[in-house]
């Protein structure tokens, strides 16, 4: 009798293993849609980023956690991690996530004479958005002249 119970049990706990990676499968990775400059504080010491990021699926899925880090000229300024966001990213939607990162001061210092002397400044926004269906990988880069940031600031 007892060895017909563990029997069952061990079908049991086997069929369900086996639909739980099923449901997995059928749920489609998050895509990230935009990065996009929100602030940039220099007396705090950080810039804010807005990820918008859709969810393809019919249900909404839970964020774990957000993390990355900003190079400026290959030189790496700071990093972001936000772990425990208690968000979810609503079903067939696109949400803005604001990311805050703090700025190492003396690395932007040294990127910033860098860009002075290249007269170019080449930004790298790398990371992750972690999610229960699977990470989302973003990534921005892009090349700014001197010139071009400058006369930004003169407008």
């Amino acid at each position: 009798m007892m060895t017909k119970i563990l029997s069952y049990l061990l079908i049991l706990f086997t069929l369900l293993g086996c639909s739980v990676d099923n449901i997995k499968h059928l749920a489609s990775n998050p895509e990230l849609k935009s990065i996009r400059l929100e602030s940039f504080s220099p007396a705090e010491n950080q810039i804010t980023f807005e990820l918008a990021v859709y969810n393809p699926n019919l249900f909404d899925i839970p964020i774990s956690g957000i993390e990355g880090n900003i190079t400026l000229n290959q030189i790496a300024i700071g990093k972001f991690i936000a772990n425990n966001t208690e968000r979810s990213l609503k079903a067939r939607s696109t949400q803005s996530i604001i990311v805050p990162l703090k700025l190492n001061p003396d690395a932007t210092m040294k990127a910033v004479k860098n860009a002075l002397f290249k007269r170019t400044l080449n930004y790298t926004l790398a990371g992750t958005v972690d999610t229960s269906t699977g990470t989302i990988p973003f990534i921005k880069k892009g090349k700014l002249s001197v010139q071009n940031i400058l006369s930004s600031f003169l407008q």
